[in-house]
């Protein structure tokens, strides 16, 4: 499965990297390996992390506000981001994985009483299989499902991961591709792909760490905002504050400057929040001004559960 044969290595046909590998080598998320001319998951029934947040969290804001979700975390990731929140878990590193079957994630389920399940913390599609067997064993359940990912996996895959996924937060980094290349190893023709088909099949929230001096500047992020306007104006888009991990050591981003780009993203997008920082983070309607969903950092409190606000506008909430 998502894999070929070329001459005396196995190519790995999950992610756009499309790694050769040779007889026993991992490919570059360092959770893959060649084995018998086939491609195998290092991980797979594995996890490094297991909580239980608030949908808030993820970050999702439109989608079952105020509900509960089991968190799970692997090891690995296709990007080598120097600015990463997670990166000992993204770059493989000091952790001390525990072993976990499907069965058991849906009776923690079951017993805790939550309905909604996310692969977060690292980059979850590297462990496709292992997604796939749980996520298919939950929605059979009619339990709700999400993937918290960087997008950049090809199409076959993503389409097959959509089939039984009900919402995705999509880390959209920067919007050109000499930045994506020189800070994430990755590129962002991918992942814009990854957004425009995850949006015609699931609900789609949008995240950008904002890094002060990198994507701060207002020609790029107006290119990016034109881009998710037409994709759908009503695309939440979370504006997340840098702090300094992994190899940045660049000062926090200014809250100043992210109540700026809010200010120009409110004039595409109809709704748009600042994480990282606190602040007012109510869902509020973009035509009569009423408030929806009243937030205090991951405190919800939902004023009016219907997609459709008192004025007729469509939200596009999932309750």
């Amino acid at each position: 499965m998502w894999q070929k044969k070329q001459g005396n290595f196995t190519v790995c046909l999950l992610c756009p990297h499309n790694c050769r590998l040779s007889e026993g080598s991992a490919g570059l998320c360092r959770a893959r390996k060649a084995h018998n001319g086939n491609i195998i998951p290092l991980f797979y029934g594995q996890i490094t992390a297991l909580h239980i947040d608030p949908m808030e969290k993820k970050p999702l804001y439109h989608f079952h506000p105020g509900e509960k979700i089991l968190s799970l975390g692997g090891a690995g990731c296709n990007m080598r981001c120097g600015f990463c929140q997670n990166h000992s878990l993204s770059r493989n590193s000091d952790f001390q994985p525990e072993e976990i079957t499907t069965d058991q994630i849906i009776t923690c389920m079951q017993k805790e009483n939550i309905r909604n399940i996310a692969f977060t913390y690292n980059e979850p599609v590297i462990n496709i299989e292992f997604i796939l067997d749980v996520f298919s064993s939950a929605r059979r359940l009619n339990y709700h499902t999400v993937l918290v990912t960087n997008g950049y996996i090809e199409t076959g895959p993503l389409q097959e991961l959509l089939s039984c996924t009900n919402a995705l937060n999509i880390d959209l980094k920067f919007f050109n591709n000499y930045d994506y290349r020189q800070y994430t190893g990755a590129g962002l023709n991918p992942v814009r792909r990854s957004i425009e088909i995850s949006r015609a099949a699931a609900h789609v929230e949008i995240t950008s760490l904002i890094i002060p001096g990198i994507n701060d500047h207002d020609e790029n992020f107006i290119t990016q905002l034109e881009f998710l306007k037409e994709l759908s104006p009503r695309i939440p888009l979370h504006l997340s504050r840098y702090f300094p991990a992994a190899d940045f050591n660049l000062p926090p981003t200014p809250p100043e400057t992210l109540e700026k780009l809010r200010n120009l993203a409110k004039k595409y997008l109809d709704f748009v929040f600042i994480g990282n920082l606190a602040n007012n983070t109510s869902t509020v309607c973009p035509v009569c001004g009423k408030i929806l969903i009243k937030r205090n950092q991951y405190q919800t409190e939902i004023l009016h559960k219907k997609k459709e606000c008192t004025c007729g506008f469509d939200t596009g909430i999932v309750f």
